[in-house]
């Protein structure tokens, strides 16, 4: 029950003392009762928040996805390095030239990379550093994905 506007509300003790204010909301009408006017607002502003829901969700799925590509995808750098770090751990003259077994720095996140595409055919170079144990060299590779995606990239 809402007081009536001459009622006060009651007192409260010292410590808690703060001004309350008393709203009154009137009861919805049933949407049955609602003019057709009134209809097509409270339609409108369900449909409009619909919509925002339906937004943010699809973003936050088209956000997530593109997370799960790049950190799971075959495709993604750190995959590439991976792949041409065991390439060159296994050439005997990368051994021979860094003095032994081939490791990446300990410093994380040292790949220069680029993507691009001549005609239909798409290309990827990258850079890195490894190091041995007399010496450190970079490792600088191209790769070509034919027309047909269903190969590999070629190392070269």
């Amino acid at each position: 029950q809402a007081p009536k506007p001459s009622e006060k509300p009651a007192e409260k003790p010292a410590a808690a003392q703060q001004e309350s204010y008393w709203i009154s909301v009137a009861p919805e009408r049933p949407f049955s009762e609602l003019t057709v006017a009134e209809k097509v607002v409270e339609t409108s502003k369900d449909v409009g928040s619909i919509g925002v829901i339906l937004a943010g969700l699809g973003l936050a799925g088209v956000f997530l996805g593109g997370l799960a590509m790049e950190l799971f995808s075959s495709e993604s750098p750190e995959k590439i390095q991976k792949t041409a770090v065991t390439k060159v751990q296994q050439d005997m003259r990368v051994s021979d030239l860094t003095g032994g077994e081939v490791r990446l720095p300990t410093k994380p996140g040292q790949i220069r990379y680029s993507e691009y595409r001549v005609g239909a055919t798409d290309y990827l170079r990258m850079e890195f550093m490894v190091r041995g144990n007399i010496r450190e060299g970079r490792v600088k590779l191209e790769m070509k994905r034919p027309v047909d995606k269903s190969q590999p990239y070629r190392y070269r």
